[in-house]
C-alpha cells in the first residue's frame, strides 16, 4: 500500500507562485474574493503589479483586496453578483486574454 501523500493547505503566495511559473508572460483579470482568511496580500503585491491589468472583487466586503491594490491595479471594480461579475470581466476582455 502507497504512503499518504502529505497534504499542504494551499495559500495565496502558493496560488501565485504556480501561476507564474507556468504563464510567465500572462496578463490576468483577476477575479478574487470570499472569506478573508488573513492573507498577506504584500507578499504578492510585485507580482500583480506586473501582472494584472484589471481586479474584479467579488463579495460582501472586499475591503482588504481594494485598499491593498489600489495604486497596484490600474482597473478595480467591486460586485456582489456572480451574473454581473462574468459580465464585468468580460467587458474588460481582450481577445486572447485571461
Amino acid at each position: 500500500m502507497a504512503a499518504p501523500s502529505a497534504y499542504e493547505q494551499p495559500t495565496l503566495n502558493r496560488a501565485w507562485e504556480a501561476l507564474l511559473a507556468h504563464v510567465p508572460t500572462l496578463i490576468l483579470i483577476w477575479i478574487a474574493g470570499g472569506i478573508d482568511k488573513g492573507n498577506d496580500y504584500g507578499l504578492i503585491r510585485d507580482a500583480v503589479a506586473s501582472k494584472v491589468r484589471s481586479l474584479v472583487c467579488l463579495g460582501k466586503d472586499n475591503r482588504k483586496l481594494v485598499e491593498a491594490f489600489t495604486g497596484v491595479v490600474a482597473d478595480i471594480a467591486e460586485t456582489q453578483d456572480v451574473r454581473e461579475l462574468v459580465r464585468m470581466a468580460l467587458d474588460r476582455a481582450e481577445r486572447g486574454g485571461v
